[in-house]
């Protein structure tokens, strides 16, 4: 057709916390509110810009070595399709194309029995291996992630997990006892 943009898109990396985000088994990729979130597309060599839209906003996408990206930072609960739009050289538009859908959920919050958020608390993340029979501090660095981490002001924290195994997690703050959780993941854990 002259003068409509034939879309072809490919999601070449959702990313969040530093590290790529793969869907789950019901296809969606699951993050906690506030996480910045990084989008990367690759689009036909013809297309001059891009447009996302992602919980509703639209995100003008630059482009860089031939990829197009963008950042964003959701800050509302909810399930969001993503979609893109492209223009090509002579200002024509694709149809908008459903690319992946995205749920926000709650961060974590560590409180005590009372129900109030305990700001500063350590949450550490243990990978246990049973055939060698060892508890070891989970490598997060390599996603770019820390571990420990500490809860925010209002006891909240964010946590992904992005392999399969065994883990428990190990919560610390003064004045309180200690709390261990075991924590098996068979897919990837968002808290």
């Amino acid at each position: 057709h002259a003068g409509v943009v034939q879309l072809g898109a490919a999601l070449d990396r959702l990313a969040a916390l530093g590290m790529p985000l793969m869907p789950e088994q019901d296809g969606l990729v699951r993050v906690p509110r506030g996480t910045e979130l990084s989008l990367t597309l690759s689009l036909e060599r013809d297309a001059r810009e891009a447009l996302a839209t992602l919980g509703g906003r639209e995100y003008r996408l630059d482009q860089t070595h031939g990829k197009f990206e963008a950042r964003s930072l959701l800050a509302e609960v909810g399930t969001f399709p993503i979609a893109v739009v492209a223009r090509d050289t002579l200002g024509n538009s694709s149809d908008e194309r459903r690319i992946g859908a995205l749920e926000v959920v709650e961060r974590g919050v560590v409180s005590g029995e009372d129900g109030a958020p305990i700001p500063g608390a350590r949450i550490s993340v243990f990978r246990i291996s049973r055939g060698e029979g060892e508890r070891r501090l989970w490598d997060a660095a390599a996603y770019g992630l820390a571990n420990p981490l500490a809860t925010e002001a209002n006891g909240s924290y964010a946590l992904l997990l992005p392999q399969s195994g065994e883990y428990d997690i190990e919560v610390e703050a003064p004045g309180f006892r200690r709390v261990r959780l075991a924590l098996p993941i068979t897919d990837r854990a968002v808290f």
